[in-house]
C-alpha cells in the first residue's frame, strides 16, 4: 500500500468501516492514515498483523478525525509499551471506542469477556484450536490461566517461535497433563525452550505435529528428563531427520510412553535403525 495513500484520499467522507489487517503496513502508512482530515464518520478500523510500531501508534493516538471510531483492532503488530497504549487509547478523546484489541485478537478477547476473569481462577482446561491467536495471545495466556491449569490445547494457531518459548518458560502450570501446540509454526527455537520445562512432571501427552521442527529441536526433546510420565508424543509432519531419530532412540526415561507418532518427517533408515 502506498505510504500517503490514506492521507492523500480526501473523498470517502461517507467511510465508517476500514479494514487493512494482514498487510505489511508500517509506521508510515499507520502516521498516514492518522493524518487523515475526512474520516470523520469511521466506526470501524483494523490494523491486525501488520507492522506497525511505537511511532505509527503514536501517531494514531494523535488523531482528531478518527474521534468517532467503535471498535479498533491493532492485535498482532510490533509495538512494545502495551499498558501505556491501553490507556492512551480508552482515554477520554476516544470516549465512543467500544471495542479496542490492542494486543490480542477478538477470539481470545471473547473468551476472556465470556468466562470473566475472576472464572480462571479455577480453570483446568483451555482450549482454543483455530482461533487464529499470535504470540501475544499466548502471552496473554501465560498471565491469565492459573495453576489449575491441566490441559492447554492451542492447536492450528499461528503463536510460532516467539509464543511457544513464553509457554515453554511459565513455571506456574505445575499440575499440566496436555500440552497440544500442533500447527503453530514453530521451529526449533520453540521446541527446545518447551522441552525445557522443569515444572511439567504430570505432562502426559505432548503434541507438536504440523510444526517445523528439526534435528535440533528433536535432539532437545530426547535430552528432557522432565517429562517422565509422558504417555503420547506427537511430533509427525514435522523436519526431523536420522539425526534427531537416533537421539529419540536413545531416551531411557520414557518408560510410560505408549504412542510415538514420528510420520511424515525426513527419517531414514539409519533412524530408523536407533529408534
Amino acid at each position: 500500500m502506498n505510504a500517503f495513500l490514506c492521507k492523500k484520499i480526501t473523498a470517502w467522507t461517507n467511510l465508517e468501516e476500514l479494514r487493512l489487517h494482514y498487510n505489511k503496513i508500517g509506521d508510515i502508512g499507520a502516521t498516514a492514515i492518522g493524518q487523515n482530515t475526512t474520516w470523520s464518520n469511521l466506526e470501524t478500523l483494523t490494523l491486525a498483523s501488520n507492522q506497525i510500531g511505537d511511532e505509527g501508534i503514536a501517531a494514531l493516538r494523535k488523531s482528531t478525525t478518527l474521534i468517532n471510531l467503535e471498535t479498533l483492532h491493532l492485535y498482532d503488530n510490533k509495538f512494545t509499551d502495551q499498558a501505556n497504549i491501553a490507556n492512551a487509547f480508552t482515554g477520554e478523546s476516544w470516549k465512543n471506542l467500544k471495542t479496542f484489541v490492542p494486543w490480542i485478537t477478538p477470539a481470545l478477547q471473547d473468551e476472556i469477556n465470556v468466562m470473566g476473569a475472576s472464572k480462571y481462577q479455577v480453570i483446568t482446561q483451555m482450549c482454543l484450536n483455530s482461533k487464529g491467536l499470535t504470540a501475544n495471545d499466548a502471552i496473554i495466556l501465560c498471565i491469565l490461566l492459573p495453576t489449575t491449569l491441566e490441559i492447554l490445547v492451542l492447536s492450528n494457531n499461528n503463536i510460532g517461535d516467539r509464543g511457544a518459548t513464553h509457554i515453554g518458560q511459565d513455571n506456574s502450570w505445575r499440575k499440566l497433563q496436555k500440552l497440544d501446540l500442533s500447527a503453530n509454526q514453530i521451529s526449533d527455537q520453540g521446541a527446545e525452550v518447551i522441552v525445557q520445562n522443569e515444572t511439567w512432571d504430570y505432562l502426559q501427552e505432548l503434541n507438536l505435529s504440523h510444526n517445523q521442527i528439526g534435528n535440533k529441536g528433536g535432539i532437545a526433546i530426547e535430552r528432557n528428563f522432565t517429562f517422565r510420565n509422558l504417555i503420547k508424543l506427537n511430533l509427525s509432519w514435522n523436519k526431523l531427520g536420522d539425526e534427531a531419530a537416533t537421539a529419540l532412540g536413545k531416551n531411557t526415561s520414557w518408560d510410560n510412553l505408549e504412542e510415538l507418532a514420528l510420520d511424515n518427517n525426513e527419517i531414514g533408515d539409519q533412524g530408523a535403525t536407533h529408534i
